[in-house]
């Protein structure tokens, strides 16, 4: 996506732990917001797809 596409605005539901852990890198400053935290995983997630390795994260439960 590049900077001049809209974002789209969704409400997601998330276990405590994962909540947890974004709240740590948030405040750690690894991501910049909840939202940035969620779509660089998302992105990692696509990116792994796209050269299959997806079997890999799938794996990771």
């Amino acid at each position: 996506m590049t900077n001049k596409q809209k974002k789209v605005s969704i409400s997601v539901t998330l276990p405590p732990e994962v909540m947890d852990y974004l709240s740590k890198k948030v405040e750690s400053r690894e991501f910049a917001s909840f939202a940035h935290g969620i779509e660089l995983c998302v992105r990692r997630y696509m990116d792994a797809d796209k050269n299959d390795d997806i079997a890999y994260l799938k794996g990771r439960n």
